[in-house]
């Protein structure tokens, strides 16, 4: 995994906000890189800088110092507006509140296969409605009508259809920030399937943001934590897996991945963003 050429590569990223009279850094001198195929977890506490570090490098901020590369490509470098990626759909994100990242008065089959229409030929309705009932039915959702308005699904329904979502054109990287906040440890179980498969069959590069250590550990080959805007600690594969699953993380639940039918919980997320800003995390994502 790691022998080829990094699909997206950090270096130095600094972001600060203005509290009151003072900046604060937010994010201060990271460095991160995620080859094909890898699934790299973020973890730490609320205010840590997990969420402003995916803003960073998924192109939705622009870093006050450092660099972003997708592909080879300085997203940043004679920009004067938006990030300049690779191709159009490089990135896609699972945001934290996956009700308010729905269209409210589209059924959520549009909402699913909206990535298939940018830049690519016309489908029919018939066609979207079929791909959208296959992608419900991964994350355990085939049970629900597709022509529901985002209104009728709980918060653990809402998210499952915002990560078939950010998968169905396939990307070259997905950043979720924390894609299992709304969701029971038997939903979460299966959503850990669906982010695993990605990176395993499609060759999908996955950052995940996750207060739940014992969550990351399951999911991600690599495992950075976060403190006070800086990484503090950098866990490989081969740590992970020696870490014994019966003994949790402290303060966190341990996740069973075995095969398990989805529930539909109605949980709330969780914030992290940092102090002074407004919350962007589910702003559409226009790159």
């Amino acid at each position: 995994m790691t022998d080829s050429a990094p699909l997206l590569a950090c270096e130095g990223l600094t972001c600060g906000y203005v509290v009151g009279h003072h900046e604060v850094l937010a994010v201060d001198d990271v460095s991160l890189a995620v080859h094909p195929g890898e699934i790299l977890g973020i973890t730490g506490p609320s205010g840590c800088g997990k969420s402003t570090t995916l803003r960073l490098i998924s192109g939705r901020e622009r870093p006050d110092q450092g660099r972003v590369r997708m592909g080879g490509v300085d997203i940043w470098e004679g920009a004067r507006r938006g990030p300049r990626l690779p191709r159009p759909g490089f990135v896609m994100p699972v945001f934290q509140d996956p009700v308010a990242s729905l269209n409210r008065r589209w059924p959520i089959w549009r909402s699913i296969t909206e990535p298939l229409t940018v830049g690519r030929r016309r489908m029919s309705t018939d066609e979207r409605r079929r791909i959208a009932r296959e992608q419900m039915g991964r994350v355990g959702l085939g049970h629900l009508d597709e022509r529901a308005l985002p209104a009728r699904l709980s918060g653990g329904q809402a998210q499952r259809v915002a990560i078939v979502r950010a998968l169905v054109a396939e990307p070259s990287l997905v950043v979720a920030d924390e894609p299992t906040a709304a969701l029971d440890v038997t939903t979460a179980a299966g959503v850990t399937r669906v982010l695993r498969e990605a990176a395993d069959s499609l060759g999908i590069a996955l950052v995940v943001v996750s207060h739940d250590r014992n969550f990351l550990a399951v999911l991600a080959d690599r495992l950075v934590r976060m403190d006070h805007g800086r990484v503090v600690e950098r866990t490989s594969r081969e740590d992970l897996q020696r870490h014994d699953p019966t003994r949790p993380y402290p303060g966190h639940q341990t996740v069973d991945i075995t095969p398990a039918d989805a529930g539909d919980p109605d949980l709330e997320g969780r914030s992290t963003d940092a102090p002074g800003r407004p919350n962007p995390s589910n702003e559409e994502l226009s790159l």
